[in-house]
């Protein structure tokens, strides 16, 4: 385990291991990162067992190998981050690349000589090498219509894949629908399946016009999809963009479950108001030095407009804002310069039911006011029955939901302190934008409209041919997913001997494919 306080490393077992002589002596000692990485057991007087000796070393040159690989192949694709290329690859994929360093060459063949370049997780096993060409899963309209999308991009883009794409492909034939998410798309389109569905959840603003092999296969990806989940409302103005069919585009709610927030708000709603100013929630991030767009919250213009309220006599309201954000020194520094400290406060970041609670207590709920959107923030206040201020230009809401949720606009340090006015003036929420707030949620935004927008597509889109199983599968990707699938079963009944190990009345009911609990006993 990386030892996060030391460039090296520390070894930890347990006292079951069969090395446990050699491996707990060294428990709390560093190890350099030495060519050799035994030197300094050997110094403290531990006898390592080659086996011990090798393991460690081996360690220490394939993190070094890995990484140089990354590297290498990273800026042979654009000058694309490494962190994006991770094994196991294809050999041929492999040798593509180390032509182009000779030392890396050097040491990924010492480890294939030496039978660890596929158990350090560089080089793939022998079941997941492509099978030939042509035995892929599918009809023929399958196999055209993969053809008529990998033609989209050309294969320099496309070997960045190239070492993944066997696995991915054999296992998306054992599924009726694949939803890829963000810039997995790529797999569906490279995968050779007949039908692939993607969800966008802010990977469609800009990597699909950044210039690279990922970026131009994530925009094919996203345009070849039969079916793209759009989360954010943000899509309807954007320039540039992606443009979909209209059966293609669907725009759905970012998964939210709104039950434990309703239940929530049934136990801990205050019947009546409480006396006293009027009390406005800001529990947005403090970003807006920058004024950037994929970020910032414009939490200034709140501080500029209850300066205006303020100057012109009115005191009554009071702001609580999260000590949380870049710029909260920025803030409170801006509170300060115009005087208007007595009506702001400041709290800690706190708990989510803590959070709930704040909303509950508020009048009204701010959020963001550069750009026009919906944020965590306002789906969970709009859920709860708060009225919230927030930019709305008319536009990407009503064009994304059909409907725009009932916020009370504002976009200008004026238009907020016109709205702080409305506040005062009507603290009980006789005009009943709470309630509307609240019916909205539950018409555009609940988890059921979740569920049966995606439903509606696994209709349309349903397999021509009927449900796939395991058993109707061809052999090239029974041979490749076996061994996966048998891994992942192996993993799971060692899991659930270990929790049995603690709590006996603990059962896997296969037919839910679900825990249950034999008794009354609370399980956490």
């Amino acid at each position: 385990f990386r030892n996060r306080t030391n460039p090296g490393y520390t070894l930890s077992a347990s006292g079951k291991s069969s090395l446990k002589r050699e491996v707990v002596a060294a428990q709390q000692l560093s190890l350099s990162r030495s060519p050799d990485a035994t030197t300094q057991l050997e110094k403290a007087g531990l006898a390592v067992a080659p086996v011990v000796r090798d393991s460690l070393n081996s360690a220490f040159v394939a993190e070094k190998v890995i990484k140089r690989f990354a590297e290498v192949a990273a800026k042979l694709n654009g000058d694309i981050d490494p962190a994006l290329i991770v094994g196991p690859f294809a050999p041929s994929y492999v040798d593509a690349i180390a032509v182009h360093d000779e030392a890396l060459r050097g040491e990924i063949q010492s480890l294939r000589e030496r039978g660890l370049s596929v158990s350090i997780g560089l080089e793939q096993p022998e079941w997941m090498i492509a099978p030939a060409s042509g035995s892929h899963i599918g009809g023929a309209a399958a196999k055209s219509r993969s053809e008529v999308r990998r033609r989209e991009v050309s294969d320099d883009d496309k070997q960045i894949f190239e070492g993944v794409m066997p696995a991915w492909s054999a296992l998306f034939q054992l599924y009726d629908h694949r939803i890829c998410y963000g810039g997995a798309a790529v797999l569906g389109m490279l995968s050779g399946v007949e039908r692939y569905m993607a969800y966008e959840h802010g990977t469609i603003r800009s990597i699909p016009f950044d210039g690279t092999a990922l970026g131009r296969m994530t925009k094919v990806a996203y345009e070849q999809a039969d079916a793209v989940f759009l989360t954010n409302t943000d899509y309807a103005t954007a320039s540039p963009r992606i443009e979909f069919a209209p059966e293609q585009r669907v725009y759905v709610p970012h998964a939210f479950d709104e039950r434990p927030l309703l239940a929530f708000a049934e136990s801990h709603r205050a019947p009546e108001r409480a006396t006293g100013p009027i009390r406005i929630f800001a529990p947005a991030r403090q970003d807006w030095l920058l004024n950037d767009p994929a970020r910032s919250k414009a939490n200034h213009l709140v501080v500029e407009a209850a300066a205006e309220l303020v100057a012109a006599g009115e005191t009554g309201f009071q702001i609580t804002f999260v000590n949380w954000g870049d710029d909260a020194a920025a803030t409170k520094s801006l509170i300060e310069k115009l005087g208007v400290a007595p009506v702001f406060r400041w709290i800690e970041p706190v708990a989510r039911n803590a959070l709930w609670q704040l909303y509950l207590e508020s009048d009204a709920i701010l959020d963001q006011f550069l750009l026009s959107g919906l944020s965590g923030v306002t789906y969970e206040s709009l859920t709860l029955g708060c009225r919230t201020i927030t930019k709305d230009d008319g536009i990407c809401n009503k064009e994304f939901f059909g409907e725009p949720p009932p916020f009370m606009h504002a976009g200008s340090a004026a238009e907020i302190a016109e709205r702080f006015r409305q506040l005062i003036a009507d603290p009980n929420d006789v005009a009943g934008i709470g309630a509307a707030s609240r019916h909205w949620a539950e018409s555009y935004h609940s988890s059921a409209r979740f569920v049966a927008l995606q439903e509606a597509q696994f209709a349309r889109l349903a397999p021509v041919h009927g449900y796939a199983s395991v058993d109707n599968v061809d052999e090239p990707a029974g041979v490749l997913v076996a061994p996966v699938l048998a891994a992942w079963r192996r993993a799971f009944d060692k899991g659930l001997a270990r929790i049995q190990s603690y709590a006996p009345e603990i059962r896997w009911n296969a037919r839910n494919s679900a825990l249950e609990t034999v008794g009354t006993r609370s399980i956490k």
